[in-house]
């Protein structure tokens, strides 16, 4: 990933039959990353697409949580 600092910029990619590499304008390496496999079309983060969001909380940790003193 290149990052939000890099956001509305334009960034250089050179690539081999094994690495590619991200420059800025500037030539400052950015990161490398190994080559994806012959056929692959696309590579993900890792993450599911979206905004993560909270999980709800569940009945037992309801439960067991203590009333503020206020309640």
């Amino acid at each position: 990933m290149i990052g939000r600092p890099y956001a509305r910029q334009a960034i250089h990619a050179l690539w081999d039959t094994e690495t590619i590499q991200f420059f800025d304008d500037q030539g400052t390496h950015i990161t490398s990353y190994p080559r994806p496999s012959a056929g692959t079309k696309s590579v993900g983060n890792g993450k599911p697409p979206g905004r993560t969001m909270k999980q709800p909380t569940t009945v037992t940790e309801v439960l067991i949580h203590e009333m503020s003193p206020i309640s």
